[in-house]
């Protein structure tokens, strides 16, 4: 239901590119618009903005519209293999890129502070979302590193999968779950927005390959599990070019452990240049900590001296 015939579908993928007709493959994504807005305020009041967070946020709202509003995500409902392509882009490369854009620090800079005697505006709404307990609870490290995990397990190994495949409003939940979820995880662990709590480096490491660890586990027991997923969908759509759903099935798991450890690995060697980074910073302001108090005391006995006379 609600997923066009093959003849339609092989046109989809003839041409990838093309706008799909579903309702939220039409919508228009509000995200790039809103991030320009904000570095034309801050381009107006002379305020600079790194070029790289741009890039990556476009880069995010890019990848976001061609797995969601082209084609190739009215594909993603008919082949699991394309399915978990789209799962992978959703959940790791999108919130990747959209993590590394700073939106939130952005719209700090660019909305205006309200008067005292207004009330409050979007700039304190905003404020009120990354403070208040449930952000703080949803960005703890154990919290997100769970949810980003449990959603691989629930979804295709909890029995939940082909009831929400098989519906339009099934796979638009999957698609935004995964999109939620991923941005939660990478705003922990690479974010360019500061979290509700801080979280160490140490335990952004741990909370990472913990969950590479789960990720590869579940890479794994889809290509060796024997049982088709929504085989009675994927039977009932009787794809010409998908012969065999077992191999299909097998290839996307393939896909979630390669494509998926890659996108972690990069993201893990990122963590780890910016922890050097940060450890670096430390010790030489330490350093100079260090330098400042040994050179007090010369300093005062100079002063009580004074000046020497010739």
């Amino acid at each position: 239901p609600g997923l066009p015939q093959p003849q339609a579908l092989h046109i989809a993928v003839a041409h990838p590119l093309r706008t799909a007709p579903e309702p939220d493959q039409r919508t228009l994504n509000p995200e790039g618009p809103l991030y320009l807005w904000g570095l034309r305020t801050l381009r107006r009041r002379g305020i600079g903005w790194p070029t790289g967070r741009t890039i990556s946020w476009v880069a995010g709202c890019v990848f976001l519209f061609l797995t969601t509003s082209s084609g190739f995500g009215m594909y993603a409902r008919a082949e699991f293999s394309a399915h978990m392509t789209a799962h992978i882009l959703l959940s790791i490369v999108v919130p990747i890129f959209l993590a590394m854009g700073g939106p939130m620090t952005l719209a700090l800079r660019a909305l205006p502070a309200a008067a005292p005697a207004d009330p409050p505006g979007p700039r304190e709404w905003l404020l009120e979302f990354i403070n208040n307990p449930i952000s703080r609870l949803l960005t703890h490290p154990a919290v997100v590193g769970a949810q980003f995990v449990a959603g691989f397990y629930l979804f295709y190994l909890g029995g939940m999968y082909e009831e929400l495949i098989s519906e339009h409003l099934g796979h638009m939940f999957m698609n935004g779950f995964f999109l939620v979820s991923g941005y939660l995880f990478f705003w922990v662990i690479i974010g360019v927005d500061e979290t509700p709590t801080p979280v160490s480096p140490r335990t952004r490491f741990l909370i990472l390959l913990s969950s590479m660890s789960f990720h590869i586990l579940f890479g794994l027991m889809l290509i060796n599990s024997q049982t088709i997923l929504a085989e009675a969908w994927y039977s009932d759509l009787n794809l010409p070019w998908i012969p065999d759903l077992l191999r299909d099935q097998q290839v996307g798991g393939g896909i979630s452990v390669a494509a998926g450890e890659a996108m972690l690995l990069v993201v893990l060697l990122a963590l780890g240049r910016r922890w050097h980074s940060s450890r670096g910073q430390t010790r030489e302001r330490a350093h100079r900590a260090t330098a400042d108090k040994r050179a007090e005391p010369r300093s005062e006995k100079v002063l009580q001296q004074g000046p020497s006379s010739n």
